[in-house]
C-alpha cells in the first residue's frame, strides 16, 4: 500500500498541488493516514461509498501554484495583475477537509479591494475545478491499480534498501 501513497504523492507533486497529506481508500485497503469512513455527502463523488474508492489531499497552495491557476483561469490581464498583487500581499489558499470532504479555504489579505476579491473568487472557482478533476483522475487511477492487482506488488525502489523513499 505504500507504493500507492508514494505514487499519489509524486503525481500531486508533479501537478504542483499539495502532497504532504494524502489519504486514500480503495476497497478494503486504506492508507496509513485514512481516518473514518468514506463520506456520503461529497457532491463530487456521490457514488464513493458504493465504489469504495476515494482520495483526499490537503495543504496550502503555493504562490507559484496560485499564480499558475490564475493564468489558466481566463482572467484578463488587468485582473491577473490584481490577483498577483493580492498574493504578494498575503492572500492564501488551502485545501482542508471537513468530515473527509475536501474544501478550498481562502484567506484574503486584510484591506483587500473589491477588484482583488473578485479576482480571488474567480481563481478560487477555477482552482476548485482543478482540484476536483485531479481527485477524479487520481481516484480512477488507484481503482485501476487495485483492479489490476498491482496494489499487492512491491516496486523495485521499495525492495532496495540503498534507495531512500521520499
Amino acid at each position: 500500500m505504500h507504493s500507492i501513497s508514494t505514487y499519489l504523492k509524486h503525481r500531486l507533486k508533479n501537478l504542483a498541488l499539495p502532497h504532504e497529506f494524502v489519504s486514500w481508500v480503495c476497497k478494503e485497503h486504506r492508507s496509513a493516514l485514512w481516518v473514518g469512513e468514506i463520506p456520503s455527502d461529497d457532491p463530487q463523488f456521490p457514488n464513493a461509498i458504493k465504489e469504495q474508492c476515494y482520495i483526499v489531499f490537503k495543504g496550502e497552495l503555493s504562490v507559484v501554484m496560485m499564480d499558475m491557476l490564475a493564468s489558466e483561469a481566463g482572467l484578463d490581464p488587468d485582473a491577473l495583475c490584481v490577483f498577483y498583487n493580492a498574493t504578494t500581499k498575503g492572500t492564501k489558499m488551502r485545501i482542508d477537509t471537513k468530515s473527509n470532504v475536501p474544501c478550498l479555504r481562502v484567506n484574503v489579505h486584510e484591506g483587500a479591494s473589491a477588484r482583488e476579491l473578485d479576482a480571488v473568487e474567480m481563481v478560487r472557482d477555477y482552482a476548485e475545478g482543478v482540484i476536483n478533476s485531479t481527485r477524479t483522475a487520481l481516484t480512477a487511477e488507484i481503482k485501476d491499480i487495485y483492479d489490476a492487482g498491482l496494489h499487492n506488488k512491491t516496486c523495485s525502489i521499495e525492495r532496495n534498501p540503498a534507495i531512500q523513499m521520499p
